[in-house]
Formats: structure tokens, sequence, C-alpha cells
């Protein structure tokens, strides 16, 4: 090997070693990051699938918070509302004080669950911003390990689902989510693309709706699954929100699918 040759091999080297160490490092900065932000998301999660058993008393609940005006519980999503820069690290360690406890009743979920929601936006706004700003390698690390959490926490749900969805025949099955969504020109979602998107609770959560079928001229019916719950006989129920009214139902798994089947995929 001449010594140009030996310089260069040197160099490559190099660069593939200092390539290597910035991912490692980037991966170590993000994965505390996403560790926690994923707790707060699975919190708020679980808290909101006990709260809607009773969605009467949760909004009433959330009325009585609306009014009371507390900077440090109020539900909005601008996270200036919920202190200043200097007292988040003061109003988060107070909210991992109350997480470390195990909820037991209704209302101690409803405590939870918006803690939760303004640990999640806090910690977003002053943890997670800074790191994503940083350029799009850093946010799409982030975002590649938050889904992996997310994912691992939800597939036990996944599973679960998957004994209660009516079995997809090969010959029909979309392979994936994409798959889905490409397929549509408007079109009503089938039978398969349903118990597809009901075997990926993950993916179902993120998805906007249009119901095309049964609506008046001039309602839009536009809807998403807000939360899921998994009753004490194994079967689930889903909390689907309806824009245009604010409001929400609750519908067993027969009913949310022919409710996807009267609708198409929305790009919301």
């Amino acid at each position: 090997m001449s010594p140009t040759t030996q310089t260069k091999a040197v160099k490559s080297a190099f660069h593939r070693g200092a390539a290597a160490a910035a991912k490692k490092k980037l991966q170590e900065e993000v994965e505390p990051l996403a560790q926690k932000m994923s707790l707060y998301c699975r919190l708020q999660q679980e808290s909101s699938n006990v709260l809607a058993q009773d969605v009467t008393r949760r909004d009433k609940m959330l009325a009585m918070v609306a009014q009371s005006h507390h900077p440090n519980v109020s539900h909005t999503l601008d996270p200036n509302a919920f202190g200043s820069g200097e007292k988040v690290d003061e109003l988060l360690a107070q909210y991992d004080a109350f997480f470390a406890q195990t909820p037991v009743t209704y209302e101690d979920h409803f405590l939870r669950f918006s803690y939760a929601t303004a640990a999640a936006i806090m910690f977003d706004e002053h943890k997670v911003a800074p790191l994503a700003r940083r350029g799009d390698k850093e946010q799409l690390v982030y975002i590649k390990r938050m889904n992996e959490l997310m994912d691992e926490w939800l597939k036990p749900m996944a599973m679960a689902m998957q004994t209660q969805a009516a079995p997809v025949s090969p010959q029909n099955a979309p392979n994936d989510l994409t798959a889905i969504a490409s397929s549509g020109s408007g079109d009503a979602v089938t039978d398969a693309e349903a118990n597809t998107l009901l075997n990926s609770p993950g993916d179902l959560l993120k998805q906007w709706f249009v119901q095309i079928f049964n609506l008046s001229e001039d309602d839009k019916g536009v809807w998403k699954v807000k939360s899921l719950t998994m009753k004490d006989d194994g079967r689930f129920e889903y909390e689907v929100l309806l824009a245009d009214y604010d409001a929400t139902i609750v519908v067993t798994m027969d009913e949310l699918r022919m409710l996807m089947m009267e609708s198409r995929l929305s790009r919301m």
C-alpha cells in the first residue's frame, strides 16, 4: 500500500470513527429525553382511558379546572401557561414525585391525566425543543426513539386486539397503513383496511376520518379515535372525538369498525 493510499485509509477510518462517536453521543443525549416524554405520554393515556369510563364526570372536572385558571394544570397547548423556564425543573420534579404514586380513585387518575398533560407540554418546550432546533438529524433521532418506545408500550394492546378483530385474508389485506392511505381516493375504508387499523392501535390513534355515509348534506363528520380502554372482560372500548360537535362518544370494536367503513381516511 502506497503512502498516499495509507493516508486516505487512515483518514477514512478516522471519519468513520468520528461519525460513530457522534451518533452514539446523540443517542445518549436523546435517550433520557425520549424515556421521560414517553413516560408522560403513557401516564396521560392510561389515565385518559380510565376517565373515558365516565365522560360526563370527566368533562365536569375538566370544566372546573378551566374555570380555576390554575397555571400549572390549565388545559392549554401554550407551554408558557405552566410557568417560566426558571420554574420548569422545580415543577417537573413535583410532577414526577406525584407520578411515583399509584392512582387508585377516579380523582387520582384525573390528577395524573392533568399533571401528565402539563408535564409533557412543559418538557417538550423546554427540554426537547432545544435539541430539535439544532437540526433535522437530532429531531429524527428523537422521533425514531419515541416511536420505538411507544410502539413497545402499545404492542401488548395490539396483540390482545388481534384476538378480537376479524381475521384479514392475505388476498385482501393491505401490507401497512401506507397502502391504506395510498389506496383511497375518497372511497370508504374497506373491511380489510378497518381490521388492519384495529390491529395497529398506535396508527389508529393518529388517524383522522371523514364520515361520508348517513350524514346530512352540510355535515362534514370529521372524527378520530381519542383513546382506547381494555375492559375487565378483555374487550375494548374506544372514545371517539367528533370534531364538528367538540364532543366524544364511546363505542365498541364492532361499532368502530362500522363507523370506519362509513368513512374515508383524512390527511389532516
